[in-house]
């Protein structure tokens, strides 16, 4: 049933990047847990949002997609650096998880997305606003704003770089997409996963606009406001 619910790390209070809000997130019935990944000095890929002092305490991707195999969800990876995908996506198929269930979001190049269409169809690709609009414009330097006007000014062309790329959705901030502007890129044809909606007002209004996917701290309210929708 869509809109999709993704237990943001950290989750319900838990650690951010913890197996703790992999679990928390399990619990509660999300339908996808989302991790942040980068890779170790060995290429291990670990959760982890910022660069840290040392990876050796921080828990592995592994561990995380083990934890929600057998528990049944699938895992958003959002990825902190490009080199992080390839790892990323052979660890999850290794613990068993399809295109159905593996997902990134995040440093997902659109250029290797265009070169490589078997990523798209090996996983669920949520193309973050600002990667694309960056690849569209030609430079990473649109404040949040100005990606705002940029994907109101270019709505078909952001439905055709999604089709191109293979990618499910535009994945965004929710406060950077107004209702006019979320229902005009809908109206194009342009799937939608916001992040990071916890408000209960929010929710309840963006739970009636047709999106693929939320991402929430606050899972338990995100699932009750959907069954009530």
């Amino acid at each position: 049933m869509h809109p999709y619910i993704t237990a943001h790390s950290g989750c319900d209070n838990t650690p951010d990047n913890s197996l703790e809000s992999v679990r928390r997130g399990i619990a509660l019935g999300a339908d996808f847990v989302e991790v942040d990944v980068r890779l170790d000095p060995n290429g291990v890929p670990r959760l982890t949002h910022d660069m840290p002092a040392a990876f050796d305490a921080l828990p592995t991707l592994e561990d995380a997609l083990r934890l929600a195999a057998e528990g049944g969800v699938g895992v958003n990876c959002d990825l902190k650096e490009s080199a992080a995908l390839d790892a990323a996506l052979a660890l999850g198929e290794a613990c068993g998880l399809g295109p159905g269930r593996l997902a990134f979001s995040g440093d997902v190049p659109v250029a290797r997305l265009l070169a490589e269409p078997d990523i798209a169809r090996r996983a669920t690709i949520l193309l973050n606003s600002e990667i694309l609009c960056a690849h569209m414009a030609g430079t990473d330097t649109l404040t949040r704003a100005e990606q705002s006007l940029y994907l109101a000014a270019h709505p078909e062309e952001v439905r055709e770089l999604l089709a191109g790329t293979g990618a499910r959705a535009l994945n965004a901030p929710y406060q950077a997409l107004p209702l006019m502007l979320l229902r005009g890129l809908r109206a194009c044809g342009v799937a939608l996963s916001l992040w990071t909606v916890s408000d209960q007002a929010a929710l309840r209004q963006l739970l009636k606009e047709d999106l693929f996917n939320i991402t929430t701290r606050t899972v338990g309210d995100a699932l009750r406001l959907r069954d009530e929708a």
